[in-house]
């Protein structure tokens, strides 16, 4: 398995956050609003999954 594939699939669950939506630029809103003030990830484990068939902006 490809460096970090490994977390990425193992024991991820409750590190994931579900993008739902596809309104336009709700990625980018989404990851960007997921930091701290010092530019630092929220949960440095976060994996964004993305719905099968979705259109994302």
């Amino acid at each position: 398995m490809l460096y970090g594939l490994d977390r990425l699939f193992e024991g991820s669950g409750e590190h994931e956050m579900v993008i739902e939506s596809s309104a336009l630029g709700i990625l980018e809103q989404t990851i960007f609003g997921d930091t701290m003030p010092t530019g630092e990830r929220v949960d440095p484990d976060r994996v964004y999954v993305l719905r099968r068939e979705s259109l994302c902006y």
